[in-house]
């Protein structure tokens, strides 16, 4: 008991540190804590969360993905094609995927550089980071390409005017994986991997099946940080995506 609360210590802190931020804007600017700025900060918040999320699936196996800001990045330039003003609903579908499995692609890659050629996983996605920046600058030199506004309203549908739809679905995601990684086996299985694969591997874990998975991961969360993301820049860009570049 006494350990489970010492593990939730520093979020309560962090927490603290948010409501004190958050007091002080509110005693300098009146409008802070208005509806239309919350909601602004909640839906900014959601790309930032999912690629905070998959950067942590590729930290518990000792995995430094850096080259999720750069996937982001670029997958909404993607979405600027495959997801253009208008589109139907099957043709949404269709971009939507293409946006995934270029996401996955690249998670592969991240996994072939890694595991297969050996190198080391901060190299091997800062080359991929490099390769990704620079493809997205030749696919949309200058911003183009309108997004669907029907894709970025459903993206961004809110509950009251408030409260985004997607961040409640992102933070039911994230408690979802505390209580994976902490209360069950598999979460057990990925830590230990994390802390010393050969002796993971010894008692009978799938090493290779747990480092796989967590880079798969880290792709599809930049697939859905880059909807959200797209939905609110609209446009094709390469500086349009997120400070974890």
């Amino acid at each position: 008991m006494k350990q489970g609360f010492r593990g939730w210590v520093p979020l309560a802190l962090m927490v603290l540190l948010m409501v004190i931020i958050g007091a002080y804007t509110q005693s300098k600017e009146s409008s802070f804590l208005s509806a239309f700025s919350l909601q602004g900060l909640f839906i900014a918040a959601i790309p930032l969360a999912l690629a905070a999320m998959g950067q942590t699936n590729a930290l518990m196996v000792r995995c430094f993905d850096v080259s999720i800001g750069a996937l982001i990045t670029l997958a909404v330039v993607i979405a600027s094609f495959t997801i253009p003003d208008p589109s139907s609903f099957g043709g949404v579908i269709l971009g939507m995927l293409a946006v995934i499995g270029a996401c996955l692609v690249v998670g592969l890659a991240n996994i072939v550089l890694t595991k297969v050629l050996g190198l080391s996983s901060i190299i091997a996605t800062l080359a991929t980071y490099s390769i990704l920046t620079g493809v997205a600058l030749w696919l949309r030199p200058t911003p183009d390409g309108s997004i669907s506004l029907d894709f970025a309203d459903f993206m961004l549908t809110s509950i009251g005017g408030l409260m985004p739809v997607g961040f409640l679905a992102v933070a039911a995601a994230a408690i979802l994986g505390d209580v994976w990684l902490y209360r069950t086996g598999g979460g057990l299985t990925t830590r230990a991997v994390g802390l010393d694969e050969t002796s993971a591997g010894r008692l009978g874990a799938k090493v290779g099946w747990v480092f796989v998975r967590a880079l798969i991961i880290s792709s599809l969360a930049a697939a859905a940080a880059s909807f959200f993301l797209s939905s609110q820049v609209l446009v094709g860009t390469r500086t349009s995506a997120c400070p974890t570049r």
